[in-house]
């Protein structure tokens, strides 16, 4: 049986209320109806902070920020999350793109937007970061 499991679910209208139903998550755990059950909720966007703070790792993350227009600059960082990140930067950048939980796939995905992207727009880094992401 699992400790925990993690899963992101669309909001749903019940009524005059949202719901997230969780009835498959639940009976795999060992739960049943009327059974409490313990929730953590965040957006999709801090997921992976909160994924750090649920393994009790470092709840540190790295971006990669793409900055210059036409000839983009790549710049690693290091941030509580994405969040925070923008709001310590001076100038606003044309695109943060991570989280990475290593500095390894940071600077990994970093070299690889420099040399197929060296111009990439958000649109295109977004789509290069959810290939690596992947595997591809």
């Amino acid at each position: 049986m699992d400790e925990f499991i993690e899963i992101t679910k669309q909001l749903k209208e019940q009524g005059n209320s949202w719901a997230v139903f969780v009835k498959k998550e639940a009976e795999s755990l060992g739960l049943r109806l009327g059974d409490d059950i313990s929730l953590v909720l965040t957006s999709p966007r801090r997921r992976e902070y909160v994924h750090s703070l649920l393994y009790g790792s470092d709840p540190y993350m790295f971006f990669v920020s793409a900055a210059g227009g036409r000839r983009s600059r790549y710049v690693m960082h290091k941030a509580l999350s994405e969040d925070v990140l923008y709001q310590s930067m001076e100038k606003e950048p044309d695109a943060i793109i991570g989280p990475f939980l290593t500095l390894e796939r940071c600077l990994e995905f970093q070299c690889m937007a420099e040399k197929e992207l060296p111009e990439g727009s958000e649109a295109e880094l977004k789509a290069m970061y959810k290939r690596f992401m992947l595997g591809e």
